[in-house]
């Protein structure tokens, strides 16, 4: 019966302790953030940026940390920890620079001190879920697209140049032929005319 009721206060020690270490503190400490959840689209290797706003509703001062649960690499958090006095509200810069490309649910968290308990000196804090998007960067895919295009251009260009050439090598030779019957009548005009004038003069 002892042994039985040791463990009754024991569990309910347990259960007590839990309360007020992830439920009974974060409503002592007044901890609230804003927004309760953040969402974005971004192409992988591609910034990112959040806003997050955190409010100390005690009448302690406390101190508090921002950090991601999960790919800590790819976060820039600013500040990533501050004090806050009582009614006080402190602005924390969140950038992502995702590293590949899918959907990813990551938790950011938010953990509060009070500098003034000394008793019971338990963090508690909040999860913030940020859910990403990530698209596959499409910068490879690009480059080749520019380089077959900008090849394209210059062969079109080419191929115009060279028509032109053609096309100028022609009207040379067909002005040139031109020239040729022009000077080729005269001469020849101008040798009637003086027959004529020959006859004319003999029979005078």
């Amino acid at each position: 019966m002892v042994k039985f009721i040791n463990k009754t206060v024991v569990l309910s020690l347990i259960l007590i302790a839990s309360y007020v270490f992830f439920i009974g503190d974060t409503w002592a400490m007044g901890l609230s953030v804003d927004p309760a959840r953040l969402v974005g689209e971004i192409r992988e290797n591609k910034k990112i940026s959040f806003v997050l706003m955190v409010y100390n509703d005690t009448e302690d001062p406390g101190i508090y940390d921002v950090y991601a649960d999960d790919f800590p690499d790819w976060f820039e958090i600013t500040p990533a920890q501050f004090r806050l006095y009582p009614g006080d509200n402190q602005k924390v810069n969140i950038e992502v620079k995702p590293e590949k490309a899918g959907s990813f649910v990551v938790n950011i968290s938010v953990v509060g001190r009070l500098l003034n308990r000394k008793s019971f000196n338990a963090a508690s804090g909040l999860k913030i879920p940020l859910t990403l998007e990530v698209v596959e960067d499409g910068s490879a895919g690009s480059f080749w697209y520019y380089i077959i295009s900008a090849t394209l251009i210059i062969f079109i260009l080419l191929i115009f140049l060279i028509s032109c050439r053609k096309k100028r090598s022609f009207w040379q030779k067909t002005m040139t032929r031109t020239e040729d019957s022009v000077d080729w009548l005269l001469y020849h005009n101008e040798k009637w005319y003086h027959k004529l004038i020959r006859i004319i003069k003999k029979k005078l």
